[in-house]
């Protein structure tokens, strides 16, 4: 097993993708408070997520949404 083998499928890339660069954006839009950090570093997560099509936390629980193994 790959560290970082593939296991969501493309539209689910793409949501994570555009809600993580909204939730990045919410300490620069909002200000810069614990929570907003905390909001962003979520995002910078999820579009970390959607770039290298792996989620951890699917892996940990033996989930996968992508049909192709790679």
């Amino acid at each position: 097993m790959k560290i970082f083998e593939t296991n969501q499928n493309n539209s689910e890339r793409i949501v994570r993708f555009i809600l993580g660069a909204l939730l990045l954006s919410v300490p620069l839009v909002i200000g810069f408070t614990r929570y907003t950090i905390a909001l962003g570093s979520i995002g910078m997560v999820s579009i970390f997520n959607a770039v290298i099509g792996t989620c951890f936390i699917y892996r940990i629980l033996g989930v996968t949404t992508c049909k192709i193994k790679g």
